[in-house]
């Protein structure tokens, strides 16, 4: 029985009903106060790796242009550095690239333009020809020297001027065919306008 008479006795028993002695009772509630110790913030031992040396290849060295020695910092500044110069190399193959885009889209518009202008292919097809003329410049020029050029309207009229007139009279200028046959030069205005103009440019 405890000296003081108005504490209250503390009695631990097993599952089984068999009480539990005093000096287990003790050694049971050192293992839990230990434990809860252990499991407590103030408690518990911190559990922190020392931080690992980093180790490159000597390549990567080279690459960022320091010794093998140096620490994270300097590695740092150097990784730092080199994303600012792979920029720097990007923006100046960025501007270089659009010049050479550039450069060749003129001279694919050249090359369909004077096909528009010889009549080998009509103008709403332009766009298209350029564009497949930019992928492949040689393709293009050769399919565009196989479509045939439409006749211009000179060649036109001196074919058609040869059926009309005369072998004898082929070279005569516009004053002469006044001067030796106006009502033959004027049969050739109205039913052939085009074989007159060619007369009438004739001077010499």
């Amino acid at each position: 029985m405890p000296s003081n008479a108005g504490a209250v006795t503390l009695k631990i028993y097993t599952g089984d009903g068999h009480l539990v002695e005093d000096g287990d009772v003790r050694l049971h509630v050192d293992n839990i106060v230990k434990l809860c110790a252990e499991s407590s913030p103030q408690g518990r031992k911190p559990n922190i790796k020392p931080m690992e040396k980093i180790t490159l290849s000597a390549e990567a060295y080279v690459a960022l242009g320091i010794n093998q020695d140096a620490d994270a910092t300097a590695m740092s500044k150097a990784i730092v550095q080199l994303a600012a110069d792979r920029n720097k190399h990007k923006e100046t193959a960025d501007a270089l690239q659009k010049e050479i885009d550039a450069a060749r889209k003129k001279r694919a518009e050249d090359m369909v333009n004077l096909a528009v202008e010889q009549g080998r292919i009509g103008a709403p097809a332009r766009e298209k020809y350029v564009e497949l003329a930019m992928k492949d410049y040689d393709l293009v020029s050769e399919t565009l020297k196989a479509i045939p050029a439409k006749a211009s309207l000179a060649a036109s009229v001196t074919k058609i001027a040869g059926n009309v007139i005369p072998a004898d009279r082929q070279n005569w200028t516009h004053l002469r065919w006044l001067k030796e046959d106006p009502e033959g030069l004027a049969k050739i205005k109205a039913e052939n306008p085009e074989v007159f103009e060619t007369i009438r440019k004739k001077h010499n």
